[in-house]
């Protein structure tokens, strides 16, 4: 009597989907581009036992998906639940929006590399957390130019005294405070690279080196965040830091969707990234003195700390701004979500 044959292949099983099981691959896998295997060779309805012969099983070689285009945070979202199972995610949405993503490049995200090394708040960093780091030299501070706000990003020979720097340092002798400022200049190098990339060359890339720097910094970044702060900051400046560390990590996956996009031309979905929480009231975060931040807190209640999540600010409206929530990053994130409409409202 032959052994118990598994119905299902290992594919199939693990996202608990029907099988309908065929050599050498079942429907499934073969559509979706899975590998296929089984424990035991499959009964399938496509052979009988008199017709059936001894044989080895093949598997075909195993092929990624094509990737999956979504024109928004939305699509992608949706996409990503429906697609959800107890064993993780079956695929995972691709965005590709070109209008969509040279509309936050032009008016968000161009400006924040010369913000951060002019040491002024962006939507991501506080000032007071870039003006507290003692580590970086008078060289790597851009003056502002009669309070200009251009557009155009750092010189090549800045960006290269800036990475030579960085590179210099020994991450794990910082201090959290120390390590916050530095990790927004790298994060402003990098980007400083990718908008500055021509991508009608074929051998436009950025640095290797600084690729790795930023991946082993993130990490270090997720590794070393405080659950307290030092006593010796005041109340504002132990907000400033806590909330440029809540939005650091909203940074760090914007900057990761920016990378893959100039090495591919399109960005994976992350998944629960709207669950991430910020503090989204505007005065707070552009207080410029403390005076101004505890007025700021006053005429919300006296409430220092009150969090929302990306997904909680979107459900409060549509695509126009939010009242007393109409700061530089909220801007950012509605027109990440709404695309030109909440553009053309901004």
């Amino acid at each position: 009597m032959p052994p118990s044959l598994r119905k299902a292949c290992h594919a199939c099983t693990i996202a608990k989907r029907r099988c309908v099981p065929q050599l050498p691959q079942c429907s499934r896998c073969a559509e979706k581009g899975l590998r296929c295997t089984y424990d035991l060779e499959p009964v399938t309805n496509l052979e009988t036992d008199s017709s059936r012969q001894p044989h080895t099983t093949i598997q075909s070689p195993w092929q990624p998906l094509p990737p999956i285009i979504f024109d928004s945070v939305a699509s992608a979202h949706e996409a990503a639940v429906r697609s959800y199972t107890s064993e993780g995610y079956e695929m995972l949405p691709v965005m590709a929006n070109q209008d969509t993503l040279m509309l936050v490049v032009e008016r968000h995200l161009r400006p924040i590399p010369l913000l951060t090394f002019r040491q002024r708040t962006t939507p991501y960093v506080h000032s007071q957390v870039l003006l507290a780091s003692k580590q970086t030299s008078a060289t790597l501070i851009l003056p502002d130019v009669d309070g200009s706000r251009t557009t155009l990003g750092p010189d090549p020979v800045f960006l290269e005294r800036a990475q030579q720097h960085l590179l210099s340092l020994e991450i794990e002798q910082l201090t959290f405070t120390e390590f916050l400022p530095e990790f927004h200049r790298l994060a402003a190098v990098l980007l400083s690279y990718i908008l500055s990339l021509d991508r009608s060359s074929p051998d436009a890339q950025m640095p290797p080196i600084l690729l790795n720097l930023w991946i082993t910094w993130t990490k270090h970044l997720h590794m070393t965040l405080p659950r307290t702060l030092s006593s010796d900051l005041s109340a504002w400046q132990a907000w400033c830091t806590a909330e440029s560390a809540r939005r650091t990590l909203l940074y760090v996956i914007l900057v990761d969707g920016m990378v893959e996009v100039a090495q591919k031309g399109y960005c994976h979905y992350r998944p629960m990234v709207e669950s991430l929480p910020f503090d989204a009231r505007t005065g707070l975060w552009e207080a410029d003195t403390e005076e101004e931040w505890q007025a700021a807190v006053a005429a919300h209640g006296g409430v220092e700390s009150e969090l929302i999540s990306w997904a909680e600010f979107i459900g409060i409206g549509g695509p126009e701004p939010r009242g007393d929530y109409d700061g530089m990053l909220q801007r950012m994130l509605l027109m990440i979500q709404f695309g030109r409409a909440a553009a053309d409202l901004q």
